[in-house]
């Protein structure tokens, strides 16, 4: 398993989901898709709460290494996509 860490903020710009009114409801739907993709034994997520200057939520997905190469390999494609 190789663990990868993606923020609250990066999810929400990367998604297209819309932004609820409160962030904590963004977080809860979160927490939900990813419960989803633990009960389907995709990955197992866990989450932080870092306060700094602003709260920031983190998760960290432990992922099956075979699976995680080949989703990096297809969002590097898809960036490289809206690059051109």
């Amino acid at each position: 398993m190789n663990p990868y860490t993606i923020k609250l903020s990066t999810i929400m710009r990367d998604s297209g989901t819309l932004e609820a009114k409160e962030n904590y409801e963004n977080v809860r739907r979160i927490d939900e898709a990813l419960d989803e993709l633990k009960e389907k034994k995709f990955c197992c997520p866990s989450r932080r709460i870092l306060y700094v200057e602003s709260v920031i939520v983190l998760w960290t997905l432990s992922i099956p290494c075979f699976l995680l190469s080949n989703l990096l390999e297809r969002l590097s494609g898809r960036i490289a996509g809206r690059k051109s």
